[in-house]
């Protein structure tokens, strides 16, 4: 039998399968009817020559690649339909078959590549050989349809330049993000851009640099670069004309944080005064710009006051140099200020001989953040003179709370400072302050706390608390305790929680020397002297708790958390409690199986167990059993 017989009877019998959809039978007849071609061509000496590849050998391949698609095996069939274009550089079937396998495999971009490869290729033969290359119309049609098709779909158009050769180009889209979303959205998104991120966005295109510069909404929370210098504010400043302009709103910001380069912040501060632009919020870090200079510039400069006493939210980071005006002059000017957050860094004495302690008021502030930093490892100072000026001659009569760290005050500048509105208090190492002496404060002013918070930081008279003849009806609306390194005894405490009347939500214990949680070894700190906590009444004034923090308590260990586990089942309280902190005790995994016992219906959303090891297995435990929604656990190093 001659080969193109071969070749026929394969084509017949192999479509036949391929029909009744037997791909895989149709595959071995093809494949089989190639192989017997192949080895005739062998040995008549005319394979790998292009002219014993007949028409019906080209079909077997492209049916061969057809049955490979149709069976998933694209690398083979595309493989055939690569071998049908070498063999047969002008032909429109192997490019059809290779473009129809990119597309099913996802890379409809290469298939049109291939497609408008294809067509310039046979339209430069049919150029050059004229009649004599023939070419399937049909099939060459089909190309030419397909690649359009797909060029349409990927937005692509097909150019042909002045010699009549085509290319392809692709086509703007013209659903800009500006022009699709409303304005809301748009605005929303410019919350999460920073500064670098608004300047290219206003380069995009002349639609998005009038969109964004007429929205006012662009400039409610600007993030700035940080640190930022004078030439990159000054474009922020050109940023907020435009949209003010643009707008026709008003020139106000909502909040906006500086952090100036050292060399820049006069330039910096300069141009924000005036810009005559009005901000709510205004968080400002100075490093060489101190509270006197601050002063000299408030006294030289209009805008600078006005923007200072329009002012609801001021936070201030600065270097502070102590004279007998400085900061409470500067304070004068904020007169509209209702949250001032001051970050003195270091005290330095001026030669200033003036002593001008004129009365200051601010009438509406009504939160006091002050806290003074010092360098590591550098030695507190005595800032009792900037405690003075700021408690004994600026009056802040609407002040509801007050947060002071590292300062030296007395008890006459919180008699001062404190008044019977006062719902919040943090006092964080504060010298020769002590529970019993601020209680006794807050009870000659009247104040009733809603929020106590104390770290003691006196070790020179260690003198337990019992808080004995004191009127604690201050706490009695009390819904958040924190008690840190104080001499609060047992006593103390239970008398100062029974105070609350069960209103207590939060309640942070740490390292509080004269509390005992169990009997054991005691700390050095410990006198001889000393009651453990009873947890039954610890439980009993704590219905409403949802934090509890028992970090690096006295004697807490596994027994102590037993107990306290049983008198929590046992009155059936807190039921809201979500947080609980036992950090750095003498704890190990054992208290976690008293805490979470078969009776418990603790339902935690976070667990903090620092210092004690817990391996995979049990964390795992605790959270699959729906004990713990989230488990903190580093073992100490």
């Amino acid at each position: 039998m001659e080969v193109e017989q071969i070749y026929g009877k394969a084509l017949d019998l192999g479509s036949r399968e391929f029909r009744h959809g037997n791909f895989s039978k149709a595959l071995k007849i093809y494949a089989r009817g190639i192989s017997i071609g192949d080895t005739r061509n062998k040995k008549e000496g005319t394979y790998k020559t292009h002219k014993h590849y007949s028409n019906k050998y080209k079909t077997l391949v492209d049916c061969r690649s057809a049955c490979f698609q149709k069976l998933e095996l694209f690398d083979r069939a595309l493989d055939d339909s690569n071998f049908l274009i070498s063999v047969d550089k002008y032909g429109t079937k192997g490019y059809l078959r290779k473009a129809k396998i990119l597309c099913l495999t996802g890379n409809q971009k290469a298939a049109l590549t291939t497609l408008h490869y294809a067509a310039k290729r046979i339209q430069m033969g049919m150029q050059k050989y004229g009649k004599q290359l023939r070419v399937n119309k049909k099939l060459f049609g089909q190309l030419l349809e397909e690649r359009s098709r797909l060029a349409e779909k990927l937005n692509f158009i097909i150019i042909a330049n002045f010699e009549g050769k085509e290319h392809l180009k692709r086509i703007e889209s013209k659903t800009d993000f500006v022009s699709i979303f409303p304005l809301e959205v748009i605005s929303e998104v410019m919350h999460y851009l920073d500064q670098k991120d608004i300047l290219s966005v206003l380069t995009v295109s002349h639609a998005w640099n009038q969109t964004f510069t007429s929205l006012p909404q662009a400039l409610k929370f600007p993030k700035l670069v940080k640190p930022i210098s004078r030439k990159r504010f000054a474009k922020f400043m050109q940023f907020c004309n435009a949209v003010f302009e643009n707008s026709c709103s008003h020139r106000f910001i909502d909040k906006l944080e500086i952090i100036p380069v050292r060399n820049d912040e006069l330039s910096v501060f300069s141009q924000l005064s005036e810009a005559s632009i009005r901000i709510s919020h205004l968080s400002l870090s100075l490093r060489v710009i101190d509270n006197l200079k601050l002063l000299k510039l408030l006294d030289s400069n209009d805008d600078m006051r006005k923007l200072f006493g329009l002012l609801d939210f001021f936070a201030l980071q600065m270097p502070l140099v102590e004279d007998q005006r400085g900061i409470s002059y500067f304070l004068s000017y904020l007169l509209n200020c209702k949250v001032l957050m001051l970050n003195l860094s270091g005290t330095r004495f001026s030669n200033s001989s003036e002593n001008d302690n004129m009365k200051m008021v601010l009438p509406n502030l009504k939160r006091l953040y002050l806290n003074m930093i010092y360098p590591a490892r550098a030695q507190r100072q005595d800032n009792s003179g900037i405690m003075r000026q700021i408690f004994q001659y600026v009056d802040m009569p609407s002040l509801v709370s007050i947060d002071l760290t590292d300062c030296v005050v007395t008890n006459s500048d919180l008699v001062k400072a404190f008044n019977p509105d006062l719902k919040v208090l943090k006092l964080r190492r504060i010298p020769r302050l002590t529970v019993s002496s601020i209680t006794m404060v807050l009870e000659d002013i009247g104040c009733k706390l809603e929020s106590f918070s104390f770290i003691q930081n006196d070790l020179e008279h260690i003198v337990p608390e019992t808080m004995q003849n004191m009127d604690l009806s201050i706490f009695e609306n009390l819904r958040v305790l924190e008690l840190e390194k104080t001499y609060i005894t047992a006593v103390g405490l239970t008398k100062l929680l029974e105070s609350t009347h069960g209103l207590l939500e939060k309640v942070s214990l740490v390292s509080n020397g004269q509390l005992a949680f169990g009997y054991g070894p005691l700390s050095n700190r410990l006198l001889t002297t000393f009651s453990i906590l009873p947890y039954h009444n610890f439980v009993a004034c704590c219905p409403n708790l949802v934090s509890l923090s028992l970090v690096q308590c006295c004697n807490l260990d596994d027994h102590s958390i037993s107990t306290l586990s049983k008198e929590i089942i046992d009155q059936g309280q807190p039921q809201n409690l979500k947080e609980l902190d036992l950090s750095y005790n003498n704890l190990t995994s054992r208290a976690l199986t008293f805490l979470f016992n078969r009776y418990s219906w603790l339902k935690l959303a976070i667990l903090k167990v620092n210092g004690i090891y817990l391996s995979e297995e049990e964390v795992t435990f605790l959270t699959t059993r729906g004990f713990c929604t989230k488990i903190e656990c580093r073992p100490v190093a």
